[in-house]
């Protein structure tokens, strides 16, 4: 009896470790800034799948905020997103999903070593040329 609830213990365990350690890395951030001197960027936090998965985002440029989370600037939702080996697709709408306001485009060139992003980022009708930088 002692030794099946030690067994049981340790399976508890390592499952609740198991658990533990795929969150803290099914998830990364990607950031993008403008590369011309303006403040356009955007921050994202993105589910590490086989599709892109936007768990949250973060946009300032004309010293205002959009966001996915209520209450930390206009509220935005993610309306679609793409990635493949060499590209990432992602579509912001306003919080009734009638208007676009926020798209960005993102082609990757990679090396055995390393990756790079860069792309347009566009808020409105101003689009700003971005790199990107993830985690």
């Amino acid at each position: 009896m002692l030794l099946k609830r030690a067994i049981l213990k340790l399976f508890s365990l390592t499952v609740f470790t198991g658990l533990f350690t795929f969150s803290a890395s099914a998830s990364a951030n990607i950031e993008c800034r403008a590369v011309d001197g303006r403040s356009g960027e955007i921050s994202m936090s993105v589910g590490r799948l086989d599709v892109l998965s936007v768990l949250s985002a973060r946009v300032t440029a004309f010293g205002r905020t959009w966001s996915t989370t209520e209450g930390e600037g206009t509220t935005i939702i993610v309306g679609q997103a793409f990635q493949d080996d060499n590209r990432m697709l992602v579509d912001f709408t306003d919080d009734s999903v009638d208007v676009v306001l926020i798209s960005l485009r993102t082609v990757r060139v990679s090396t055995a070593d390393e990756y790079g992003e860069a792309g347009i980022l566009r808020i409105g009708k101003a689009v700003y040329p971005v790199l990107c930088e993830g985690d």
